[in-house]
């Protein structure tokens, strides 16, 4: 939702200025799910050429929370909602990925309306726990990830808590969940660390778990195993790993800073990968530490 633009159009403001637009639309986002998820003789999916534009366009509007107590907004956003949920379980990786971003724009934050972040966060949880479809599961975990991305809520975050550490359980051997699933769930965790969610312990186990799935996913590289997401979830690692040991490059205490520099040189040696996305993010590190000095 925070790809829109800060001047993008509200959900309100462009079916006041189109009225018959918001029928005409939902009525085409039904038929688009409808025959998206309608099997065909070949007992495969087909995407309607009308969804992904619709799912675009409404990603694109302004978010409703942005909309500071704006009842319009919502009744605006509302006859969407449910054919964008469906959305999140289809088998095109884009088309999930699309509603779940105009999920996060139709969230009307933190209230207690059908379209409320914990609503939604809530419904995700339970179409989680009950579904067997990987593809539904990483769908909602996309949702989640975006509905968080836009909050600073502690509330919010332990809402989906046990679901977001069951999903990234994969890290520690236990294979409960595909490397797509899990990089989306460790992006979850990313976010609650930027913003300060997750204590110090919790971020001391993590730095072992991230260091699993990196040499996990060389290891499956290096033997020439094609795993779905493999290379995402090695990205996604890497990256969280280098951001919870970049303070400690700077540390007085020896044994901390020996320690964090050995993670950074086995993140250099160990793929490609790893080694792209370590250097990316300790060079993004240091040019905000810089700014962040020169501008005090």
């Amino acid at each position: 939702a925070r790809g829109a633009s800060k001047t993008a159009i509200t959900a309100q403001e462009l079916f006041r200025i189109y009225p018959a637009l918001a029928p005409v639309l939902v009525a085409i986002l039904a038929e688009g799910v409808e025959e998206s998820f309608a099997l065909t003789s070949s007992v495969s999916y087909t995407l309607h050429p009308s969804l992904f534009p619709i799912l675009l366009l409404l990603s694109r509007l302004q978010p409703v929370e942005d909309v500071a107590a704006d009842a319009g907004a919502i009744a605006a956003a509302e006859p969407f909602l449910k054919h964008v949920l469906r959305c999140l379980s289809h088998p095109h990786h884009k088309v999930r990925l699309m509603a779940a971003r105009a999920t996060a724009a139709l969230c009307s934050g933190d209230g207690n309306d059908i379209t409320s972040r914990s609503e939604l966060l809530t419904w995700c949880k339970e179409r989680y726990s009950t579904s067997s479809d990987w593809n539904s599961k990483h769908g909602l975990l996309l949702c989640i990830k975006h509905l968080l991305k836009v909050s600073t809520s502690v509330e919010a975050f332990g809402l989906v808590r046990p679901l977001i550490c069951y999903a990234a359980s994969w890290v520690d051997d236990n294979f409960m969940s595909p490397p797509s699933c899990v990089a989306v769930a460790l992006e979850c965790w990313a976010h609650a660390h930027i913003q300060g969610i997750i204590s110090l312990n919790i971020e001391k186990s993590l730095a072992a778990s991230l260091s699993k799935a990196v040499q996990a996913s060389a290891q499956f590289n290096q033997a020439g195993v094609n795993l779905i997401g493999a290379s995402h979830l090695c990205c996604v690692s890497s990256e969280f790993l280098a951001r919870l040991v970049y303070d400690d490059l700077f540390s007085f205490n020896d044994d901390v800073r020996m320690k964090a520099l050995c993670t950074v040189k086995w993140l250099l040696q160990v793929c490609f990968d790893a080694r792209w996305i370590a250097v990316k993010t300790i060079k993004k590190s240091l040019y905000e530490s810089i700014e962040a000095i020169t501008s005090n």
